[in-house]
């Protein structure tokens, strides 16, 4: 799995970029599939940009090679095609994947918001700012409260959001930026902005992030995962798209997502057994999808 790689690695000093949610259970063949990403993928970019070679079977039973260890190989980017791909061009059988040292310092950060639409709006201010936290996760005040109720890992319950933001790099001048990221949250009408005081504290914050979507299970039987991206700058009106949508059609949702670039993955509850529950959601799903889309955003 993912999780054991970043384990592994971890103990000689090193880490793989690609951090899905899923981690415990997502294989690196499925990540290669889906061209995973995670938290980490504001700052280091999503699995396409960390596989540098792989071995596939092709659908004609031919075993095939491309790339390999260099960072940047000669020839087609053959990588580019088949991460993402789903499975659908061959099946990969081995990767090479690239790997970095692990940064000397990691200040890890929980700001607290009493409007959504202010968090949102940190997230816009503090990349305009020029600054590119390694992490910067999103959850509303349902996502929070299911995941306070499953993991206990400090969040305020009766907060309308909170942002995990987390810089990394050489210890020198870090306290600086991450100074310059608590002015900005505070401008932006933030309720509070703690930080982790050690690992333990650190790990707390991530596993309740990490859990989100499975603590959702305790919201409803089922729920539809909407994945779509828009322009950083539109993240206040396409979460109000999404409060306004969802109203419409008297559907519960709850929103945790990668606000850094913009990810969103609006969470619509409902129960499968309830047919018009389903047809509810589905339909407020696609509306959703083309909102983000009228905003500037992809299906991502």
């Amino acid at each position: 799995t993912n999780l054991e790689l970043q384990d592994a690695l971890a103990a000689i000093g090193f880490f793989y970029a690609p951090d899905p949610a899923s981690q415990k259970v997502s294989t690196l063949g499925g990540n290669a599939g889906e061209n995973s990403g995670g938290p980490r993928c504001l700052k280091y970019g999503v699995t396409t940009n960390h596989i540098l070679g792989m071995e596939m079977i092709l659908p004609d039973g031919e075993v095939a090679r491309t790339g390999g260890a260099a960072l940047d190989p000669p020839g087609y980017d053959l990588r580019g095609a088949i991460v993402g791909g789903e499975g659908t061009l061959s099946v990969v059988t081995e990767i090479t994947v690239r790997i970095l040292p692990l940064s000397e310092s990691i200040i890890t950060m929980l700001a607290t918001y009493d409007s959504i639409a202010d968090a949102a709006r940190s997230v816009s201010d503090i990349i305009s700012a020029g600054i590119l936290p390694t992490t910067l996760e999103m959850m509303d005040a349902m996502i929070i409260k299911a995941v306070e109720d499953s993991y206990a890992c400090g969040y305020p319950r009766d907060a309308a959001a909170v942002l995990i933001i987390e810089v990394e790099g050489p210890t020198a001048g870090l306290k600086e930026q991450a100074m310059r990221i608590r002015e900005i949250c505070m401008q932006t009408n933030c309720r509070d902005i703690q930080e982790a005081k050690n690992n333990d504290e650190r790990n707390r914050l991530w596993q309740g992030r990490r859990g989100a979507f499975g603590a959702v299970a305790r919201l409803a039987p089922n729920y539809l995962v909407n994945d779509a991206t828009v322009p950083r700058t539109k993240l206040p009106e396409a979460l109000a798209k999404v409060a306004e949508i969802t109203k419409n059609y008297n559907c519960k949702h709850g929103n945790v997502f990668h606000a850094g670039d913009g990810n969103l993955h609006p969470l619509l509850l409902f129960d499968s057994r309830d047919t018009d529950q389903l047809h509810r959601v589905e339909k407020a799903g696609r509306e959703i999808m083309e909102a983000c889309v009228k905003l500037g955003g992809t299906i991502s």
